[in-house]
């Protein structure tokens, strides 16, 4: 999102590198404070350290198991449930078919629904 959103400062690296830490948050950001600046000239040499660091988040990608483990918390609105459900069942790799994301999404609702 970060580089779509400066897509417009490319060639200003200056900026890049400088505005990227409001992108972050917690131990990105960290890691980001602690970046040897001296290795870090461009803003390829700032994406090739990111990407270098955090790539493994590449393969997180949700699974079945997890989609059966979700719970409808306490407060929640079947809504908003259904679709905080429906976002992390987007992300499992490879798809679902509709018929089983049907099946697990119902055996995650409480005996009530």
């Amino acid at each position: 999102m970060y580089v779509r959103k400066m897509s417009a400062q490319v060639g200003n690296d200056e900026l890049l590198i400088h505005c990227f830490q409001d992108s972050l948050v917690g131990a990105a950001l960290i890691w980001y404070i602690s970046l040897n600046k001296v290795d870090i000239k461009t803003f390829k040499d700032l994406w090739e350290a990111f990407v270098q660091r955090y790539s493994y988040n590449l393969n997180l990608a949700p699974n079945r198991r997890e989609l059966q483990a979700m719970t409808q918390d306490d407060n929640e609105s079947i809504k908003a449930y259904a679709q905080r459900w429906r976002d992390l069942a987007a992300q499992v790799r490879p798809p679902l078919e509709e018929k089983e994301l049907t099946e697990i999404f119902l055996d995650t609702l409480d005996q009530f629904y």
